[in-house]
């Protein structure tokens, strides 16, 4: 997905997303792209897929039938991610939460007109 679309400087109170970070390439373009046309005091809310599918291997340790914990499998590895879902070949990009926080951060501080 390319980011193509311009607006002029600062015209949005509140920037909405929902689960569609994970199919774009560069989350750091969006974060520039994003503060950088919202208001002064302006709001960027989002929620983030936390996809246990996008992960190699996956497995539920468990005792007397009582789960104990996840057993995930590369999940510090970020990048692409090729899976089926309702179509063939669905292109995710995985990030890790840190990734997702320390970008968030950053960006909004270099900008500094907008909060989380």
């Amino acid at each position: 997905m390319e980011l193509t679309q311009e607006f002029s400087d600062s015209p949005f109170d509140v920037v909405i997303s929902s689960l569609a970070f994970y199919y774009i390439k560069s989350f750091e373009a969006i974060c520039k792209k994003v503060y950088a046309c919202l208001k002064l005091g302006g709001s960027f809310q989002l929620n983030i897929p936390f996809s246990l599918l996008g992960m190699n291997k996956i497995g539920i340790m468990m005792t007397r039938g009582i789960a104990w914990h996840w057993a995930v499998d590369h999940y510090q590895s970020e990048g692409l991610r090729e899976t089926t879902f309702i179509t063939e070949n669905v292109i995710k990009y995985h990030r890790t939460f840190s990734t997702y926080v320390n970008d968030l951060i950053y960006y909004k501080d270099s900008q500094g007109t907008s909060s989380l």
